[in-house]
């Protein structure tokens, strides 16, 4: 969401809000999980923070970045989007600490393929069975 923030930024004047929106967005969801921003992208971010708050002006600034806090935002096929827990969840289940409501997908799946193949020492008539 940052790097999306970045490129509205600079895309004109009638996206900024929503760049500072998008800034707002990703602050909250990096809060809601515990996963600070990385140090490598901060110059990135302060930069991009630093235009929207010189072409919007403070006020507006905060009240759009204060409104992508508070905005779920959308998930896959413009679907409104969840705590973003399950999706987290499945794919890092140590990210929540150990709070996973889902069963994460590398659980799912089946050391030797797809879930739905049974492994072939399993099955009956198999010489290592």
């Amino acid at each position: 969401l940052e790097g999306l923030a970045g490129a509205l930024s600079i895309a004109g004047p009638g996206r900024l809000a929503e760049a500072a929106r998008k800034l707002g967005r990703a602050a909250a969801l990096r809060r809601s999980v515990g996963a600070p921003l990385p140090a490598g992208e901060r110059h990135d971010v302060d930069r991009i923070t630093a235009r929207l708050r010189a072409a919007l002006g403070e006020p507006e600034f905060a009240g759009s970045f204060a409104a992508g806090e508070r905005d779920p935002g959308e998930g896959p096929a413009g679907q409104p989007a969840g705590s973003g827990e399950r999706e987290l969840g499945d794919h890092f289940p140590g990210a929540l600490g150990g709070r996973a409501r889902v069963e994460p997908a590398a659980q799912r799946l089946h050391p030797l393929g797809h879930a739905d193949q049974p492994e072939p020492a399993a099955q009956p008539g198999h010489p290592r069975v």
